[in-house]
């Protein structure tokens, strides 16, 4: 998840999440207001953020089914694009780049660790060098 907050000079406070995996997003803007929130309603507005953290949070930290797909196509075109080869390229280092980010994509598939979007990308900035 992604979060950003800009605060202007007349004290309004812009939050906007995103969360990646799905790009839904939510903006909400705090303008200062004499109708600032009690202590209570404060204590209960973080309350409703941390139950909220925790549905939208995965219990296990296992990438969504996107995400997941995305790497084993990302995979296909590494494993198409090495197999093919490359001779006007003789240059062998964006090769072993592509043969080791395959490497640890397909680690982080196997392991279901959340660094998986991670190594997709270093994957796919590995096969445009090498294409």
């Amino acid at each position: 998840m992604e979060v950003t907050f800009r605060l202007d000079l007349s004290g309004v406070l812009d939050v906007t999440a995103l969360h990646v995996p799905s790009g839904k997003s939510t903006r909400v803007t705090f303008s200062d207001s004499p109708y600032r929130l009690s202590e209570q309603r404060l204590q209960s507005a973080r309350k409703e953020l941390e139950s909220l953290r925790a549905i939208s949070a995965p219990a296990d930290d296992a990438p969504n089914p996107a995400a997941l797909s995305l790497a084993k196509a990302m995979l296909k075109r590494a494993d198409n694009a090495l197999s093919a080869g490359s001779p006007a390229n003789t240059d062998p280092q964006p090769r072993t780049r592509v043969e080791a980010a395959r490497v640890r994509l397909v680690q982080a598939i196997e392991t279901r660790t959340p660094d998986l979007i991670e190594a997709t990308d270093e994957l796919s900035d590995a096969l445009l060098d090498l294409l």
